[in-house]
């Protein structure tokens, strides 16, 4: 795992948004390359953000470490907000630029439009 910057690193062994509690909408995608599949479940707040967010992942390190990130960065954002994230920022939040590893941002992201639009 030390070829991963330590941003990375931090949030893929972050535990505290994996696992999705029964009744939370959700959105599912998998990359059709890697086979990477992404769970991203929401809850909205009676003011209209997103309340929680979960994920569930199997896949690669940067694609848990997205979903992680993901996870907490929507909390307390419009759906509008949440959705506007692209894959280039995401990455930005986790040290690095997408280049390479761009599924696993296109992947959590896919999710989480899908799970919007479950909820």
């Amino acid at each position: 795992m030390s070829h991963y910057n330590p941003r990375l690193q931090e949030y893929l062994a972050r535990a505290e948004f994996a696992g999705i509690p029964p009744g939370m909408a959700a959105g599912e995608a998998v990359n059709p390359v890697c086979r990477d599949r992404v769970r991203i479940a929401v809850t909205q707040s009676p003011i209209g953000t997103i309340a929680e967010a979960r994920f569930e992942v199997t896949g690669c390190a940067p694609t848990i470490a997205a979903a992680a990130r993901l996870c907490e960065r929507v909390r307390g954002q419009t759906s509008a907000q949440a959705l506007a994230i692209d894959p280039e920022g995401l990455a930005a939040d986790l040290g690095g630029d997408a280049a390479g590893k761009r599924h696993a941002f296109e992947v959590v992201l896919e999710a989480l439009r899908r799970a919007v639009r479950a909820g």
